[in-house]
């Protein structure tokens, strides 16, 4: 990849003088260069040396490098490209930043011009000094070059002798390379050359292992962890890898996790590693071309696993066949694709929001309804039945054939039988309903047959009285009799604030313990909202009775008949407000002191001002209407309740922020004039400020 240079705009047209910068002292910057942009003085010959090679060797014939050893100690590469020529070695090879690939059509990775002496920076890391040679061989000359500094600190180039050889066309380069660092040129060879495909001949051999390889596909590759010497993303370029910092992408899915041992290939003019190319630059276009390979990565697996929750009979099918395919790919993969696969048009969540209990195949009876936290995908192909309204639900199983077979048993109300279908993807047959079942009152079969059961119970009578002076209800409790058999409405006492006393009441299942006080402003606007018209008597549940599921809890009585009369399209939706985005303190105070004398900009940044200020104070009107008034009960007994809410949206308030802080460098001695409430008189400074507004008006 030749580098490109960006085209810049001038944008200073006029001045009356311009010099160029130029470097005062170029040896220092040459040293600066090869010095400190490189962390690893080491592994930077080592894979510019080697990528230059890979990128000119022919196929079928690599490349060649010999580690240092205490035989040799000296790093070589010979390539088998077509060398370089004695005028390129003379007059292109010594300039900083002249490149091969730079204008010739060649292409490679990078195109610097740093790498080809990269060398130096190994050399010049203590003593600012060191050689490294260069044999060029070309239609039968070998001819040699040593590069190293010359007496100004500048790299130079010294050709000392061609001769004429049978060696193939290629580049030879060499340096030599201290002791101590013999090992970690081996280290950092086994490193980067593990990504090289193909391999070039180390000599000696590094002995490579296979590494194992997990999942594979189109511009992608997946290994096992312990088999690799990388961990986390990569990115190859060229036969370079590079990892890949995840922060830096803000489109994923969360499918691609920081420690997945996977490398991607992508094209050289893709990404921009820097100038050591030690790691990628993280620009707009490398991480633009960074989220679209992960993407497509991710969309890889949507696709597939798509196509099987596709074939899924049911969504409850379709939601077991999405864990089973997924189970391998962990917590975090399995969140991360679960909002991306859909069936017939509905998400596969992990549970179920509705009241419902799951009898296994098998079943022959139950206590109680039950409400359960189920995921759908552990329930296989239930049948699903809904009940509306609480009554002898034994005895409807039993009427509809219905005992032993897998069963989602909802209880749903009527007005939330739409929703639920949508959420489970079922149509009207995919459902029974089990108060159609065909039953008497009291179902006189030898299963489910109740006998009555007459105790006495302590109750809770709720008692409209709009009449009443003091309150519109009464709410008294006592012990009478009462047939547990019949069935009707409970609620339980409870222990909230007092040890020793049952100060607070449970309406049920899902619903906010209320304290008495707070139950009894709920039942003064149940009966104001007529919500409760008559008489009603509730039992009050203490645990010791084992009551049928004849018996609906209050709080479910009370949110059915909240939600026939509540509308939640026409709710009265509340204003954000971003605290962060008000007009400052400082702003509101010294816009008063802009009177009509002022300049024209000061008087229509008051104008400004005012209407932003209106608008804010707008935004907190919100009037409730009735329908406003119901939902506020519910939310009085159903937690997580709330009104939506409208974005705040864009503020005026940055810009009158803005524009007072514009203006007040324009007009310095304003603000030394308003100064604080204390500081002046009002005359005083009302007058200050006249003095001032006329001399504005007077240098015009």
């Amino acid at each position: 990849m030749a580098m490109t240079q960006r085209q810049h705009t001038n944008i200073s047209d006029g001045a009356l003088a311009s010099k160029t910068t130029r470097l005062a002292n170029d040896a220092k910057i040459a040293y600066a260069l090869f010095t400190g942009i490189v962390k690893n003085k080491i592994a930077y010959p080592v894979r510019e040396y080697c990528k230059n090679a890979w990128e000119v060797t022919p196929p079928g014939k690599p490349f060649l490098v010999d580690l240092p050893n205490r035989w040799s100690p000296k790093f070589r590469v010979r390539d088998y490209g077509p060398g370089l020529s004695h005028h390129f070695m003379m007059h292109r090879f010594p300039r900083l930043g002249d490149s091969t690939k730079d204008g010739n059509g060649v292409g490679g990775v990078s195109g610097w011009g740093f790498g080809a002496k990269s060398a130096l920076a190994y050399l010049m890391e203590d003593l600012m000094s060191g050689s490294f040679s260069v044999i060029s061989y070309r239609e039968g000359i070998a001819a040699h070059y040593i590069i190293s500094l010359s007496a100004s600190g500048m790299p130079e180039v010294k050709h000392f002798m061609d001769v004429p050889t049978d060696e193939d066309d290629g580049l030879e380069v060499s340096f030599a390379v201290r002791e101590d660092d013999f090992y970690a040129f081996e280290e950092s060879a086994r490193e980067i050359l593990w990504s090289f495909e193909p391999r070039p001949v180390v000599t000696p051999d590094l002995g490579f292992d296979e590494p194992r390889v997990t999942g594979k596909g189109t511009g992608w590759i997946s290994f096992n962890s312990s088999t690799v010497p990388f961990s986390g993303p990569q990115v190859r370029v060229g036969p370079v890898m590079y990892p890949i910092d995840m922060s830096e992408i803000r489109d994923s899915i969360g499918f691609l996790q920081p420690d997945d041992c996977i490398i991607f290939d992508v094209e050289s003019d893709s990404v921009s590693p820097t100038a050591s190319r030690e790691q990628l630059q993280y620009t707009s276009g490398t991480k633009k071309a960074l989220a679209a390979m992960i993407t497509a990565y991710e969309q890889s697996f949507i696709t597939e696993i798509q196509a099987k929750v596709d074939n899924a009979s049911c969504y409850f099918e379709a939601c077991q066949t999405f864990r089973t395919e997924t189970a391998h790919l962990g917590t975090n993969r399995y969140s991360g694709l679960r909002g991306r696969v859909f069936w017939n048009g509905q998400p596969l969540r992990a549970g179920i929001d509705a009241k419902v209990q799951h009898l296994s195949t098998g079943w022959s009876s139950f206590d109680r309804f039950s409400r359960q936290t189920l995921d759908p995908s552990t329930i296989g192909k239930p049948k699903v039945v809904v009940e509306h309204s609480p009554y002898a639900s034994l005895d409807r199983f039993i009427a509809l054939d219905l005992v032993g077979q897998n069963i989602l048993w909802a209880r749903v109300k009527k007005c939330e039988l739409p929703g639920f279908m949508a959420m489970c993807a079922l149509k009207e047959d995919d459902i029974v309903i089990l108060d159609k079942a065909p039953i008497a009152k009291r179902a006189s079969t030898q299963v489910g047959t109740r006998a009555n059961q007459v105790r006495r119970r302590r109750t809770m009578t709720i008692t409209p009285d709009p009449a009443h002076h003091y309150t519109i209800v009464r709410i008294t409790e006592g012990v009478q009799t009462v047939d547990l058999a019949e069935g009707g409405l409970k609620l339980s006492k409870i222990n909230m604030y007092h040890r020793n006393k049952k100060d607070g009441i449970d309406l049920g299942n899902g619903f906010t313990n209320l304290r008495d006080g707070t139950f009894e402003h709920l039942m003064e606007s149940l009966v104001r909202r007529k919500i409760i018209t008559e008489k009603l008597t509730i039992l009050v549940d203490t645990g010791v009775d084992e009551l049928s599921d004849d018996w609906s809890d209050f709080g479910d009585w009370i949110e059915m008949r909240l939600n026939d009369v509540i509308d939640l399209s026409k709710l009265t939706p509340i204003q954000e407000q971003d605290r962060s985005s008000d007009i400052r303190h400082e702003v509101r105070t010294h816009a008063a002191f802009i009177k009509d004398e002022a300049p024209q900009d000061l008087r229509d940044f008051k104008t400004m001002f005012m209407k932003v200020q209106a608008e804010l104070n707008a935004q907190s009107d919100r009037v409730e209407n009735e329908n406003d008034k119901a939902f506020a009960v519910l939310m009085m007994i159903k937690p997580g309740l709330a009104f939506p809410t409208l974005p705040s949206g864009p503020s005026g308030s940055q810009r009158v922020n803005a524009e007072f802080e514009r203006l007040m460098l324009k007009y310095p001695l304003f603000k030394l004039i308003a100064g604080s409430y204390e500081s002046y008189r009002g005359d005083e400074r009302a007058a200050k400020f006249r003095h001032y507004f006329s001399i504005l008006a007077n240098q015009k």
